[in-house]
């Protein structure tokens, strides 16, 4: 039973890497009126850049929850998106950063886990 929830989120990743988008679109033809919409890679590189020299300067509850939201952004991103292989030992190195200045941070923590997963069922060991 500890399987279906990785492989259903192992065939989305696979969706998303095969259109380069970290967003889910909606099966339902009709766009939701608030529907997410791709943000580009450059942009989230921008914003995880300005937001940590923030954090690095100014180490405020603001700032820290603004540097947190942008890692983790990027990080999914570049988990999601189609690129070359060292897309996961980057994610993991985003993830790790987030976690380290929020820990009970569940997106990171579970994004986190499913590249570990990942790794091990190609038998390999993560990048530390």
């Amino acid at each position: 039973m500890k399987f279906l929830p990785f492989l259903a989120v192992a065939l989305v990743l696979v969706g998303c890497e095969q259109t380069g988008s970290a967003t889910i679109e909606p099966s339902d033809p009709k766009p939701e009126p608030m529907a997410k919409q791709r943000i580009p890679r450059e942009a989230l590189e921008h914003s995880y850049a300005k937001f940590k020299a923030a954090y690095a300067e100014d180490k405020s509850e603001e700032n820290k929850k603004s540097y947190v939201a942008a890692t983790v952004a990027y990080g999914t991103d570049v988990m999601a998106g189609g690129g070359p292989p060292e897309k996961y030992p980057m994610a993991l190195k985003l993830y790790d950063e987030a976690l380290e200045l929020d820990p009970a941070n569940d997106e990171a923590k579970t994004n986190r886990q499913l590249i570990l997963d990942i790794y091990a069922q190609l038998g390999k060991e993560p990048p530390k």
